[in-house]
């Protein structure tokens, strides 16, 4: 097998990617065969399993953009594809050494027993220590309204190596103590915003908040709020009487909105709404025409007679 019949080629691949993800593989094989046929000039072509090992290596859908591999032709005149490894053959010039450097070598070599033989550990010994790297100082960024450098010390990453004191990740830190502050205000705010309210003050609102109710077209939602008056108990405890439970669900939906507005305004966030449903209370309201007259007559009885006079029925 001669030298002339060997070559090494880089293969490029990258055209597989324009192919169906579960057939690149595949495609990369053929490719690299269509590439041998076209130079080599051969249509038999083998390629070693080692070469297919490295196209499948990363799944069907991932081949390598490139291969280098190696081409032979065999004296059974098909051409032979294998991988081609950089370095691993010798290097031609360090093992063919001419006889003249061959004598010089051993003119120089000497028999004085005290004589040093230099190998790379006498070198390593002799080769200076070097000094370790001092550490950085702590940066300082300029305060833009006091024009004063603040020092930031800036966490230490697995590497043991400084963040940057305008990296991303220092800013990130930045911003999560910013958030606890934030978080500590508030706090803060919770606990002052306690303060005592009377009765008539929480009527007042009440009355506001299914007014605005009104004038927004949430009809449903202002007629429940009108069916009864809001009890306080305990200084923080809103109770609220319903005729029944589909109302209570109607106001459960939308007690959030409700909570909120009446914390903002009587400032306290201790507040709670306990809805009940007193179905005794239903008797109270008037439904149909005829519950609406007998509702006139108990208040006013002289409809009564006018409608006999007049013949009116309803």
């Amino acid at each position: 097998m001669s030298q002339e019949l060997e070559r090494v080629y880089t293969v490029p691949l990258g055209k597989v990617l324009l192919s169906q993800s579960q057939h690149r593989a595949v495609r990369a094989i053929n490719m690299i065969r269509e590439f041998a046929r076209k130079h080599m000039k051969t249509q038999e072509i083998k390629i070693d399993e080692e070469v297919s090992h490295l196209i499948w290596s990363k799944g069907v859908r991932s081949p390598p953009r490139k291969i280098r591999v190696r081409m032979t032709k065999t004296d059974d005149g098909y051409i032979l594809v294998t991988n081609y490894e950089e370095g691993s053959e010798p290097d031609e010039k360090d093992s063919k050494k001419s006889p003249e450097i061959k004598q010089k070598v051993e003119e120089l070599r000497t028999d004085d027993p005290d004589a040093i033989e230099v190998t790379e550990e006498t070198l390593k010994e002799a080769a200076p220590k070097e000094s370790k790297p001092k550490a950085a100082p702590k940066e300082t960024l300029p305060n833009k309204k006091n024009n004063i450098e603040e020092e930031i010390d800036i966490p230490k990453t697995k590497n043991d190596k400084l963040i940057s004191g305008l990296s991303i990740s220092s800013l990130k830190i930045k911003k999560n103590i910013e958030k606890n502050k934030e978080k500590e205000k508030e706090l803060i705010n919770i606990k002052d915003q306690n303060k005592e309210f009377s009765e008539e003050d929480l009527i007042k609102l009440w009355i506001k908040y299914y007014s605005n109710l009104l004038d927004k077209g949430e009809k449903n939602l202002a007629s429940i709020l009108q069916i009864d008056q809001p009890m306080l108990k305990n200084k923080h405890e809103i109770h609220f009487t319903l005729s029944n439970n589909t109302n209570k669900l109607e106001l459960e939906k939308n007690k959030n909105k409700l909570l909120v507005y009446l914390k903002e305004k009587l400032n306290n966030n201790l507040i709670e709404l306990i809805i009940h449903v007193n179905k005794e209370k239903e008797k109270e309201f008037v439904y149909s025409t005829t519950e609406k007259f007998e509702k006139l007559k108990s208040i006013n009885p002289s409809i009564e007679k006018m409608r006999k006079e007049f013949k009116l029925g309803f």
